[in-house]
């Protein structure tokens, strides 16, 4: 007989939920332990909490990982933080009846809580119940270059004319890319993460530094990390973290020194990462989502021969969280 259990990270068996998550046919990088831990150690003030669906004998055999922001005496619930992918995980063996039922406890329980509201992030498309549930979804999109069907022995014929020019460029222009090595190349790189942050007018910083420092962190773990910078004569002028897991390598966040953007550090890292992913065998190359509004943006991401992916993303408000939404929208 199955149950349902509640369980915040330190409760959490660490090795069973690794096995779940490598069982589970649809998952990503995000719904691993190590992000969690990375997370956790980043925003202590924060907490993740996971719904555990355990058979007789203790293992997982799904799960509901989510991460809880206060706002007073209220909490807003999202799986997972700023966009990243998530929902539910489930063995591949679990039948669809058992998943439903699952799920649908597991979302009925946090809206009993003092929750306003909760959202979830759809990659593969597979919570359209939760429209029975009071859901509503909107549409995102992100970009998948099938590593697959890209051609390495002539990696340039799967570019545009202008990306071509551009990684020729940074050659000739003796931009290096390389993996990075020291916390202090860190630091650099999210000096540079800062002032990209005010190039494109943002109000604050969307991550803290000590979020980038506990993902280099993750070097210790090869197989989950690919960050790697562009040097110009010793100097850092690019960065790019790339996470890795299953068969995805996911471009999670880049900057570079505005003062030498003729020497298309952004490119360089680019093609680095995806011709090391394909000498890896990973089948997808995720470039990641595109603001709207962001026609440029659009195109870069367009000219490597990426293609548009949509997902969703579940919206559940309860009375209050619409009236707050409301008058935030006021002021």
């Amino acid at each position: 007989m199955s149950k349902i259990v509640l369980k915040d990270i330190e409760g959490l068996d660490g090795k069973k939920w690794q096995r779940l998550v490598l069982n589970s046919p649809e998952v990503t990088f995000f719904h691993t332990l190590p992000w969690f831990l990375v997370w956790k150690k980043s925003y202590p003030e924060t907490s993740f909490s996971f719904f555990i669906l355990e058979d007789q004998e203790g293992n997982y055999l799904a799960g509901f990982p989510f991460w809880i922001k206060k706002i007073f005496s209220l909490k807003k619930i999202f799986s997972l933080p700023f966009g990243t992918y998530g929902g539910f995980v489930l063995d591949g063996k679990l039948g669809e009846d058992d998943f439903f039922s699952f799920a649908g406890k597991s979302v009925e329980s946090l809206k009993k809580t003092k929750v306003i509201k909760i959202e979830l992030v759809d990659f593969f498309g597979d919570f359209d119940f939760l429209h029975s549930f009071g859901f509503k979804s909107k549409e995102y999109f992100t970009h998948i270059l099938d590593l697959i069907q890209f051609d390495s022995d002539d990696p340039f014929k799967n570019f545009t004319r202008e990306r071509k020019k551009a990684v020729t460029q940074s050659r000739k222009r003796g931009v290096e890319v390389v993996d990075i090595q020291t916390e202090e190349e860190v630091k650099r790189c999210y000096e540079l993460t800062l002032s990209t942050y005010k190039r494109y007018r943002m109000k604050k910083p969307k991550y803290p530094f000590l979020l980038f420092k506990n993902i280099f962190n993750l070097k210790e773990k090869e197989n989950l990390l690919k960050w790697v910078v562009a040097k110009k004569e010793g100097k850092i002028v690019g960065s790019l973290i790339n996470f890795c897991f299953k068969d995805m390598v996911f471009a999670w966040e880049g900057a570079s020194d505005f003062e030498y953007q003729s020497f298309r550090a952004n490119d360089a890292l680019r093609y680095y990462s995806i011709l090391w992913a394909k000498k890896k065998n990973f089948k997808i190359y995720n470039l990641g989502a595109t603001p709207k509004g962001a026609s440029g943006m659009l195109r870069y991401k367009d000219s490597w021969g990426a293609k548009k992916r949509y997902y969703k993303i579940w919206e559940w408000e309860s009375f209050w969280g619409k009236i707050l939404g409301n008058v935030r929208r006021l002021f």
